[in-house]
């Protein structure tokens, strides 16, 4: 099946109402959650996108990442960054006016799941 393009409901200026964070650090499941982060991550129709945001989990701030291309199949979006770096993004809800996104990654060298909800 050939990637599709985002449904128009999903094109669009999303803001970032809460980050969570899962990780394991030597084995022992660390959580934390971020209820107050801000910024947005955008859709453009065709493909484009950008994400200014700033979070701060486990007591360090992470933020934007600048410009990006997308590509959706199903539930899960391929973002790739100006300078190549490929992220998988997973829809895991999707309202009108509500999403959250989830992705895998690390933080401070443990595996950690991460989960943005955002609204339009």
């Amino acid at each position: 099946m050939d990637p599709q393009p985002l449904p128009d409901g999903i094109v669009g200026v999303w803001n970032l109402q809460k980050s969570e964070v899962e990780a394991y650090v030597m084995g022992t499941k660390m959580e934390d959650t971020d209820d107050n982060p801000s910024g947005t991550i955008v859709f453009v129709a065709g493909g484009l996108g950008a994400g200014e945001f700033s979070t701060t989990l486990f007591g360090f701030t992470y933020g934007t990442f600048g410009d990006y291309t997308w590509v959706r199949n199903g539930n899960e979006i391929t973002v790739t960054e100006m300078d190549g770096t490929k992220r998988e993004w997973t829809i895991v809800s999707l309202e009108s006016n509500s999403m959250k996104l989830s992705w895998s990654d690390s933080i401070n060298s443990a595996n950690a799941d991460f989960v943005f909800t955002l609204t339009k």
